[in-house]
């Protein structure tokens, strides 16, 4: 689904707003769930986006907003990033599961919890994703899947 950039109330396109919580939440701005209700955690991620990028602070959801954290059509990842090979019992190994399901959920794969546990929607997310766009299909986070999904493993 393309965003249009010319809408008034962005706060009442629940898809909008469950992208800014992904985007907020990928930058560690935002912790609640990806409901699509611009509530006051939504609008406190959002006040603390704008003080860190000298923006005037507002808590709205803008065009403006909307173009700073990347959001112009299905993804918010569009910056090629490197890899490294992660054990997977580690912290920053649930983190990158983490990434991976809010990316999976905004491409409209996955509708779990984001909890950084590979589980049976995220294998079947991950399966359905990898068997779209031409990758050999595991069902798990391989080095490919993360390289298509523009996720670096750090």
């Amino acid at each position: 689904m393309a965003l249009l950039l010319n809408a008034e109330k962005f706060e009442e396109h629940t898809e909008v707003v469950k992208r800014v919580q992904a985007a907020l939440y990928v930058k560690d701005l935002y912790s609640g769930e990806f409901d699509g209700a611009s509530g006051t955690e939504t609008k406190a991620a959002i006040g603390k986006f704008e003080a860190e990028t000298g923006r005037a602070i507002t808590g709205r959801i803008t065009a403006d907003l909307l173009v700073a954290l990347g959001i112009h059509d299905a993804t918010i990842f569009d910056e090629p990033k490197y890899l490294k090979t992660l054990p997977g019992n580690t912290e920053t190994f649930k983190r990158i599961v983490q990434e991976v399901q809010v990316i999976l959920y905004l491409y409209g794969y996955y509708d779990g919890m984001i909890d950084g546990i590979v589980g049976g929607k995220s294998r079947t997310a991950l399966l359905n994703y990898q068997t779209d766009h031409g990758l050999e299909a595991t069902g798990t986070i391989t080095p490919q899947t993360l390289d298509a999904l523009h996720v670096v493993a750090r």
